[in-house]
């Protein structure tokens, strides 16, 4: 090889060298966009789950899902009063007591439609948020599913299917890890006896 050559060769090694360079920034640049957009995917999953959180530990969402619950399977006027009073609700509130439980199972109904939509989008963490709620879900799911297939088979056959899809989530966890296997009724225990 002649030195007449060597700035040919030069030239040549200088952008293979400079295509092996920009080859690796390019992928070094890409494999960082990934991992930033992998983070941020978990920081919006993780500001949902708090929403999430925020909804359910609300005071008056937790009452509601508490109200249904001690009034589940609950047929005796007297009974439902008593109950009523045990929980807190004034004289008034007793009064309209009809308007009250509807309202109460209406907010648990949209509770769970929506973080069931969530969750099926995987817009939320599904294992923290089962691991956390899989008990009310299913106690919810078992309180309301009448009055849902009530609405069903009159109205609207695909309501509420965000919530029992969440509720079928809920079993499968169950399942996994406890022997409840198909007698979910035994979760609905009410924390008012009277």
């Amino acid at each position: 090889m002649s030195i007449e050559n060597l700035p040919e060769w030069l030239s040549a090694i200088g952008t293979v060298g400079a295509t092996i360079a920009a080859i690796v920034i390019a992928t070094y640049t890409f494999l960082i966009g990934q991992n930033n957009k992998m983070e941020e995917d978990e920081r919006k999953k993780n500001e949902v789950l708090r929403y999430v959180f925020g909804i359910l530990n609300d005071n008056r969402h937790r009452n509601a899902r508490r109200r249904i619950i001690n009034l589940y399977g609950e047929n005796d006027q007297l009974r439902i009063y008593k109950i009523l009073e045990a929980m807190g609700l004034s004289a008034d509130q007793i009064e309209n007591k009809e308007a009250n439980i509807t309202e109460s199972k209406e907010i648990v109904k949209a509770d769970f439609e929506e973080i069931g939509s969530l969750y099926l989008l995987g817009e939320i963490p599904k294992d923290m948020f089962i691991k956390i709620y899989w008990r009310e879900v299913i106690k919810c799911w078992e309180v309301l599913k009448v009055d849902i297939d009530i609405i069903r088979k009159r109205f609207d056959k695909e309501y509420m299917m965000n919530f029992e899809y969440l509720n079928k989530e809920a079993q499968i966890h169950a399942g996994i890890i406890s022997d409840i296997h198909d007698n979910f009724e035994q979760l609905v225990t009410k924390d008012i006896d009277i």
